[in-house]
Order: structure tokens, then sequence, then C-alpha cells
């Protein structure tokens, strides 16, 4: 009786286990307009090197802005010849981006002017400069139905190589680096193409 006991008891508290782990994240509210942006991403700086005088006008707007209807528009700076590329994500994937950025990478307590005063007291601490020249700035934005916050930092891959003690840089690396595989996926040919 004992050992039928126990049974149960491990066997409740694995089905409770799975169900927790089962459970999905609640939704994180948006616009009620679907034309609202709530992710942007945007690059500056090398991207537009061996641009000619004579070349077409680079399309407004950032490198990749998500709204919240799901669509997306992606704008592909080859050269001269820029696309504007339109896409749409489904409700799920917009949510998983959203929590990565918020719940996993705390984006609303990311400020990019926070970051490099960490960078200036890891470098007084070690007693070194590190400097970055020619590389890309970039811009992440992301808004909720009631929060809003917009990071620049400058090479942030190269200074999250070289301070991989300053968790706010790391955190912002990676949704760079997830945010650059979502603008690669629809740059290539992935979700709904919309237009």
């Amino acid at each position: 009786m004992k050992l039928l006991r126990t049974l149960l008891v491990l066997g409740f508290i694995s089905a409770a286990s799975l169900s927790i782990i089962g459970q999905e994240k609640p939704p994180i509210p948006l616009s009620a307009d679907p034309t609202t942006a709530i992710i942007t991403m945007d690059s500056h700086g090398t991207y537009t090197v061996g641009r000619t005088l004579s070349a077409p006008p680079i399309p407004q707007g950032p490198l990749l802005t998500i709204y919240a209807s799901g669509e997306t528009t992606v704008i592909v700076r080859n050269g001269n010849s820029p696309q504007e590329i339109r896409r749409a994500l489904l409700p799920s994937e917009v949510q998983q981006l959203l929590h990565f950025a918020i719940d996993e990478q705390n984006f609303f307590a990311l400020s990019g002017t926070d970051i490099q005063k960490a960078v200036t007291a890891e470098n007084k601490r070690l007693g070194i400069g590190y400097g970055v020249g020619d590389a890309i700035d970039t811009v992440i934005r992301i808004k909720t139905a009631d929060k809003e916050n917009e990071v620049h930092f400058y090479a942030i891959n190269e200074y999250a190589q070289a301070y991989p003690s300053i968790k706010a840089l790391q955190q912002l690396q990676a949704l760079q680096s997830r945010l650059e595989r979502v603008y690669q996926e629809l740059a290539a040919g992935s979700g709904t193409v919309t237009r």
C-alpha cells in the first residue's frame, strides 16, 4: 500500500510539473492599432559605404519593423539598389519574440547610456582603454500597449565580446542577434508574403 501511495504522489508531482512547464506565458498586450510599430531595429554606419551620389534613395525606415498586426517590413540595403520586402509573422511568433526581449533580456530596463557607463567603469577598474572604429551603431525600439524603450549602442558585437561581464551589454547583444536572425529569415523569404 505504501508503494502505491508513493507512486500516486510521484505521479501527481510529475503531472503538476508538466502542466506548469506546458503553460504558455500570458500575451504581452499591444496597441489596438495594427499599424503601430512594436519592434524596430536599424543600423547606421558601414551600410552606406560605397553608395554613389547618383544612387537611388534608400527607402526610409528601419531595417526591420514588426507591427502589432504581425506585418513586417524589411529593408535590404544592397549597395545602390535597396529593396523593401513586406511579410508577416504569426501572432505566436511575435509574442515569442516579445517575451524573449522583455522577459529574458529585460529590454525595458536596458539603456545605451547605462551600458556605456558600465564599459567606462570596467575600463577604469581594469586600467585599460578599448575603442572600436568604423563599426555599426544599432538602434532597437520596442513598444507595447503600456511601455516603450529605445536603445542606441555603437559596435554591440565588438563591445559584448570585449566585456563579457557586463550583463546588460550581453542582453542587448543577444536581442540584436535574435532580431538579425529574424531580419535575415524574412529577407530570404520566410514568413508570409503580404505584398
